[in-house]
């Protein structure tokens, strides 16, 4: 039986909500999704715990954000981590065997895959005890980046990745490029 590609399993799935995803390598990706809204999904416990029974190793995960079409206006659904994203991503207690998160940015109405944001930890990267947010600047700024094409959400992802020791990539879909002014894929 040919493994589907993650590509295959997101585009099966409701586009107008989120899902996530545990990657085990070489294995197909499963859906551990619990409650799944349009900007946040919930990791059901005992669904992850199955997918990592028999594995001791480091695996990844992988959300959605849908988007709107580029022709409609619907603010603060853009590509990159949220603040709660990465809280969860850099956490002591949650992220501590999550080397890679992954962020497949969908069309909302088509369900279409648009691009990849990834987000890798380094040997260096330290992680932190949360307890509340605490990249709630970074998240505002995210959220009203249209006001002034994402420059000061840039600036605060940019200092994050920095501190963080992270690496970060943006890789499209054929016929997509990513426009950080918009913070998001767009048709070339």
């Amino acid at each position: 039986m040919n493994k589907k590609s993650p590509k295959k399993i997101i585009e099966f799935t409701d586009p107008e909500v989120e899902h996530v995803y545990v990657r085990i390598p070489r294995r197909e990706m499963i859906d551990v999704s619990k409650d799944s809204f349009r900007d946040r999904v919930d990791i059901d416990k005992t669904k992850s715990e199955l997918a990592l029974k028999d594995y001791s190793g480091r695996y990844s995960l992988l959300h959605e954000h849908p988007v709107a079409p580029e022709d409609k206006i619907i603010g603060g659904y853009v590509a990159p981590p949220s603040g709660v994203d990465l809280a969860f991503f850099l956490s002591k207690k949650y992220g501590s065997k999550q080397k890679v998160m992954h962020i497949a940015q969908r069309d909302l109405e088509t369900g279409e895959v648009q691009g990849y944001v990834t987000l890798r930890k380094t040997k260096k990267t330290p992680l932190i005890h949360v307890e509340e947010n605490p990249f709630v600047t970074y998240d505002l700024a995210r959220g009203i980046a249209d006001l002034n094409e994402g420059a000061e959400a840039n600036r605060l992802l940019d200092k994050i990745i920095r501190d963080h020791k992270l690496q970060i990539r943006y890789t499209p879909i054929k016929g997509f490029k990513y426009d950080p002014k918009k913070l998001k894929f767009v048709k070339n």
